[in-house]
């Protein structure tokens, strides 16, 4: 199954190199994600709120190859509780496979995250200071495993 803002069928890319590559089929589908000529299925796909309903998390971390946004928006219920997130973010994830802008990727941050830290940049940021960073690096290009949103 994969995570999305709602339960529909996805059309889903079997990386043959590298498993963890791996995507839903990018809207802007690049060389970058298609150099190994990747089987093409469908997925079932649902909100994880939906799927989810009777669990809690304190933490949840995000990595699923520019699904990230999708995922977020049907998780809100499970992200308004937890105490912290960790988000994938790479540019050409966002931009490529989800097809968003940033404003909308990071719209789907619950507003009670009011700290995040940058681990490649060694740095906590309040919230607005943070994701002024966050939009230096998406123009930049520059990415991180895993953006740390919390309290």
């Amino acid at each position: 199954m994969a995570a999305s803002g709602k339960e529909e069928m996805i059309r889903f890319q079997m990386n043959t190199v590298n498993s963890g590559g791996s995507k839903r089929v990018p809207v802007h589908n690049r060389y970058i994600y298609t150099y190994d000529n990747p089987e093409v299925i469908e997925v079932q796909a649902y909100a994880l709120d939906a799927y989810l309903d009777d669990h809690a998390f304190d933490l949840v971390l995000i990595d699923i190859e520019g699904s990230e946004y999708f995922a977020m928006q049907g998780m809100t219920g499970i992200l308004g509780q937890t105490k912290t997130l960790i988000v994938e973010f790479l540019p050409h994830h966002i931009t490529n496979v989800a097809g968003v802008t940033l404003d909308d990727f990071l719209a789907q941050v619950p507003e009670h995250f009011t700290k995040l830290t940058v681990p490649t940049k060694d740095a906590t940021y309040d919230r607005a200071q943070g994701m002024d960073v966050l939009k230096a690096m998406f123009a930049a290009g520059q990415g991180d495993d895993g953006i740390l949103f919390h309290h």
